[in-house]
């Protein structure tokens, strides 16, 4: 079974990668490095677009 990165892809940034969600960002960011971080404008997101049709 084939899987589909595109649709996967898309979840995650709907769920992260929005401005008006950068406290789940953060919030995910600090329960994989173990950190305290507490501002989320602090956030910089970055889109890298077209990486899996090369």
């Amino acid at each position: 079974m084939a899987i589909n990165r595109e649709h996967k892809d898309r979840l995650f940034r709907a769920i992260f990668g929005r401005e008006e969600h950068k406290s789940w960002t953060l919030s995910l960011y600090n329960a994989i490095n173990n950190s305290d971080y507490t501002n989320p404008d602090d956030i910089q997101l970055t889109v890298i677009e077209d990486v899996w049709n090369h």
